[in-house]
C-alpha cells in the first residue's frame, strides 16, 4: 500500500501567521497595504490549493528577495508556485505583436519605440495570460518551468493564445 504524505493545505491559522511575519518584517508596508489580518478571508480562498510547504517556502523567498516593498497577493501566490517570471518580457513582446497583427516582416521594420508603444497597452493582460499559462503548467504536473524558447522562423507568435473574450 503506498502511504505517502498527506498534502497539508492553509488555514486561517496560517493567514494569521503570515500577518505575523509580515508585519514584523515590513512594519507599516505591510499594514497600510494589507490591514493587521485577513479579516475577509480573500488572500486564504485565493491562496486555496497551495500547501503549507509550497506558502513556507514563499514566506521565505519574499523576505529573501524582495527587501524593499512586501509582495501583493498575485506577487505572493507566483511566489508560492515558484512562477519562473524570467520569460514575461518575451512573451509580451510576442502577445501584443499577435494582439496587433504584425507579423515578424513588419516587426523587423519597426524602431523600438514604435514596438515599445505596441508592446504597453498589452503589458498586465499579457503578464495575466503568461501566470496563467504557468500556473496551468504546474497543475498538469509540469513543474519545471522554463523560458519560452525564442523561434528563428516567421512563426513565433503563433504559439501566443488570443486572450478570452470578456
Amino acid at each position: 500500500m503506498n502511504s505517502s504524505p498527506k498534502k497539508q493545505f492553509l488555514t486561517p491559522a496560517d493567514m494569521d501567521n503570515l500577518w505575523k511575519i509580515m508585519s514584523a518584517s515590513y512594519g507599516k508596508k505591510w499594514t497600510s497595504q494589507f490591514g493587521f489580518s485577513d479579516e475577509t478571508g480573500i488572500w486564504l480562498n485565493l491562496l486555496a490549493g497551495i500547501t503549507k510547504e509550497q506558502f513556507t517556502k514563499a514566506i521565505t523567498t519574499a523576505l529573501d528577495t524582495l527587501e524593499d516593498w512586501p509582495p501583493d497577493l498575485p506577487e505572493f501566490k507566483k511566489l508560492c508556485l515558484n512562477i519562473d517570471m524570467s520569460g514575461l518580457q518575451d512573451f509580451t513582446h510576442k502577445y501584443a505583436m499577435k494582439m496587433h497583427g504584425f507579423d515578424s516582416f513588419y516587426q523587423n521594420q519597426m524602431t523600438y519605440s514604435q514596438i515599445s508603444r505596441a508592446i504597453s497597452p498589452y503589458k498586465e493582460e499579457a503578464k495575466e495570460a503568461y501566470i496563467a499559462e504557468k500556473t496551468k503548467e504546474i497543475e498538469l504536473g509540469n513543474p519545471k518551468l522554463e523560458a519560452p524558447k525564442k523561434k528563428t522562423d516567421d512563426s513565433f507568435v503563433d504559439d501566443i493564445p488570443y486572450p478570452a473574450e470578456k
